[in-house]
């Protein structure tokens, strides 16, 4: 999941250091201004070493900010802890997302096809599982949500619901 802070502080941190390398720049060229050795060529050279720098910081900030857009692995999912279940009547039971995960404090949700329940079935008397969210293109949070345990097979025992608190 994509890390809102994380490409921030890339991009800030980027930006400090082209404003310190083109001071740099613009103090050599005061430098030897007042020394009287600052000439066309001179002059010339600074233009160029600032455009260069400022091309490169340009293609690097693209970089930081497109990290963020960058293509979405399937293969790429992100668990939380361990969750656990409550008990079965001693039977399979098939999980599912009943309520979708919503962001603490947001309204900002995680759409159920982004979920993946591992393991998806829990077998009998097995209580642990994780919630995993797929791809890249989810904000890291705390969610609320609703997991649904159907028995296998069904109608061997009523659904039963868990609501679950998730960091991802």
């Amino acid at each position: 999941m994509k890390d809102l802070n994380q490409g921030i502080f890339q991009y800030a941190q980027r930006s400090r250091q082209l404003v310190n390398d083109v001071g740099a720049i613009v103090l050599d060229a005061d430098h030897r201004s007042a020394e009287g050795t600052f000439g066309s060529e001179q002059w010339a050279q600074s233009a160029r070493q600032v455009i260069n720098l400022v091309a490169t910081a340009g293609y690097d900030m693209s970089d930081a900010l497109m990290a963020q857009c960058g293509a979405q692995s399937d293969d790429d999912i992100e668990f939380s802890e361990y969750l656990e279940a409550p008990p079965s009547s001693g039977c399979e039971r098939l999980l599912s997302v009943a309520a979708t995960l919503v962001a603490e404090g947001t309204s900002y949700a995680i759409p159920p096809q982004a979920l993946v329940l591992m393991p998806a079935a829990l077998q009998p008397l097995a209580t642990r599982f994780r919630v995993g969210v797929r791809g890249q293109a989810y904000v890291s949070g705390t969610y609320r949500g609703r997991i649904r345990f159907t028995s296998l097979p069904p109608a061997t025992a009523p659904d039963q619901h868990l609501d679950i608190i998730v960091d991802l």
